[in-house]
């Protein structure tokens, strides 16, 4: 308990000047939704103004999020715990072969120079066993293809990679 309550004072006293973004990315099945869903039950518990918002359209990342989060960082003043980023759906673009691969580089730059920034920005892993039981369509071949492409997206971001294990939420916690 005394992790969650140290994280919510840093986040109520943050929140006196201006709203908070966290962002949480990974693999499908890596656990974004659960330490989501961990974070809103335990911030909530503790009186903190928490949304979680789940935008899995590259589109609506892309157009949607900005205004949300610089709206939130200025007037709305709340947590807003983001499960998944624009930086997941170019993963997923690369991955699919609808954006090329040479233009990785140029499309990180891009949305670095011109998306605004998450306060706190966590990439989540998981071994490919755990990822196969909860995606069973998951294949070992595209398992190391999205862990290559998010770590290279994800280092030149500034995102910090977390195993998905049982200590994943006390981590978490001790970012904040």
């Amino acid at each position: 308990m005394q992790p969650e309550r140290d994280a919510a004072t840093r986040l109520r006293d943050r929140l006196q000047k201006r709203g908070i973004a966290i962002a949480v990315s990974g693999i499908d099945g890596s656990g974004k939704t659960t330490i989501c869903k961990q974070l809103l039950d335990a911030l909530t518990a503790s009186g903190l103004p928490v949304t979680h918002v789940h935008i899995y359209r590259w589109h609506r990342n892309l157009l949607y999020t900005p205004w949300l989060l610089l709206h939130n960082r200025w007037r709305a003043r709340r947590v807003l715990l983001f499960d998944r980023t624009i930086f997941d759906n170019v993963a997923v673009a690369v991955a699919e072969r609808r954006l090329p691969r040479r233009w990785l580089p140029a499309a990180v730059r891009v949305l670095c120079a011109f998306y605004p920034s998450f306060d706190y920005r966590f990439f989540l892993t998981a071994p490919f066993e755990e990822i196969a039981v909860r995606r069973p369509g998951t294949t070992a071949a595209r398992y190391s293809s999205m862990l290559e492409l998010y770590r290279y997206i994800f280092s030149a971001v500034g995102f910090t990679e977390l195993r998905s294990d049982a200590s994943l939420f006390a981590n978490v916690l001790r970012r904040i």
